[in-house]
């Protein structure tokens, strides 16, 4: 996989996304492969790369 040159342009389109179905569903009806879904092709991967997401609740 090629590398990423510009990981701030990533993070940015993950937080735009997220920021949006948080305002329409609300944060606890937003899942991750609700913003997965939103990111235009990026993976889950690409989500815990640029935010180490801790699953234990």
């Amino acid at each position: 996989m090629a590398r990423n040159k510009h990981p701030e342009e990533t993070v940015e389109l993950i937080l735009d996304v997220a920021f949006r179905l948080f305002m329409e569903k609300g944060y606890e009806h937003t899942s991750i492969q609700d913003i997965i879904d939103g990111l235009g092709g990026l993976s889950k991967g690409a989500i815990y790369h640029h935010f180490h997401i801790n699953n234990a609740i």
